[in-house]
């Protein structure tokens, strides 16, 4: 690996490279390359498991916010949570504004990947509470984030485990703040559960808990999002083929992983094609049309990530069910927000995605919040870019 990682970022001419790397930084190649080594074996028995530990991302964030004097997120604050209320306690973080309302206008909770970080909500944190201060001066009066602790497939938590705890965070979510608008957003496996989410609650197919979790979802009742933020999401574990080019693709995600982990989380009693864990088999646009946040969906994808084909046909399947603003980012790979968040140098680069968020999410939902019209609270949005224009 040390040996690649110089040939590629020191030796090879910069137009022998591919798109991605050619406009990626070393960071970008080095760290991507590590998630494709060793992703196929992390464990909490292996020393790995040290680079996605919630403890460390959050010692990470603790450092990196007091050698930056906590700029541009000094009007933020997180705060970690458990309420043993929930039908077996829902466990998170919660994102607010300092010296703000706890009436808050706009709440997203934010699944994490629960593949990689269902138990690293901590590695979120500085990318959320960077776009949590930049939805502060898009006219939201006190704006929330949540970001859940999810079951892992390392702890042997399978399908629908997951989907489960998805149920009860948004039930005490929403509970908690019925006065506000909400969005359900989430990456990779996470944006995964927003689908099974919004399908399961058109639908629900209690058959598929067992007693003890049919128990806790006894009093089960939801709001629908009023709108979500899918970020490359998988789509579904079965029937993905290896592609000719997949050993030259610059996505750490493979066919052969999605096939693993295909393995490890769907129990042998469940259908492999079963569109609750995998809702890129269902192509039925009134299931879809039915299940549809309120106000739209924002669809975010790499144009060089594995999956980049099927998440684009799944996006005009969806365009045919509601409204869904699609970004296809060029010559980036699997949840490239992230991923520039972590490796870029440069500031401006670095948050980039979360001003584009920001902006698109104030679009949105902003008219929809009752403390918008109000001439007392309302609280004009800054332009902060513009986000229709290339940049």
């Amino acid at each position: 690996l040390p040996i690649d990682i110089f040939i590629i970022g020191f030796v090879e001419p910069l137009n022998n490279k591919d798109t991605t790397n050619r406009q990626g930084t070393l960071n970008q190649y080095v760290l991507t390359q590590l998630i494709k080594r060793y992703l196929p074996i992390l464990s909490s028995t292996d020393p790995t498991s040290s680079f996605v530990a919630n403890q460390v991302w959050k010692r990470f964030f603790d450092y990196r916010s007091v050698f930056q004097a906590w700029s541009g997120i000094e009007n933020s604050y997180y705060e970690e949570i458990r309420d043993e209320q929930s039908g077996g306690g829902v466990k998170g973080i919660w994102i607010k504004g300092s010296f703000r309302s706890e009436i808050h206008d706009f709440i997203m909770v934010y699944l994490p990947n629960f593949v990689v970080f269902g138990n690293t909500p901590h590695f979120y944190t500085e990318y959320m509470m960077t776009l949590h201060s930049l939805l502060l001066l898009q006219g939201f009066k006190s704006p929330a984030i949540f970001i859940p602790y999810l079951p892992t497939l390392d702890d042997g938590q399978q399908f629908p485990s997951q989907l489960v705890t998805v149920l009860k965070v948004w039930e005490y979510v929403t509970d908690s703040n019925p006065g506000a608008k909400f969005f359900l957003s989430g990456d990779s496996s996470g944006g995964n559960l927003v689908l099974s989410f919004l399908l399961f609650r058109n639908d629900p197919k209690f058959e598929i808990f067992d007693d003890e979790q049919v128990q806790t979802l006894r009093d089960f009742k939801t709001i629908k999002p009023d709108g979500s933020i899918l970020i490359s999401p998988i789509l579904k574990f079965a029937g993905i083929n290896k592609r000719t080019n997949e050993t030259n693709c610059s996505d750490f995600i493979s066919s052969e992983f999605i096939c693993k982990l295909r393995e490890k989380y769907l129990p042998d009693e469940v259908s492999e094609y079963d569109f609750l864990h995998s809702p890129g088999y269902c192509n039925n646009v009134n299931s879809w049309k039915e299940a549809f946040p309120t106000v739209g969906i924002l669809l975010i994808w790499g144009s060089d990530e594995l999956m980049a084909n099927e998440i684009e046909e799944f996006g005009k399947l969806l365009s045919e069910s509601g409204k869904v603003k699609k970004w296809k980012g060029g010559s980036k790979i699997h949840s490239w927000p992230f991923m520039s968040f972590t490796t870029e140098t440069q500031q401006d680069e670095k948050e980039d995605s979360c001003f584009m968020m920001a902006g698109i999410i104030s679009r949105m939902i902003l008219w929809q919040t009752p403390t918008y019209l109000e001439p007392e609270t309302a609280q004009e949005p800054m332009n902060l870019l513009t986000i229709d224009d290339e940049h």
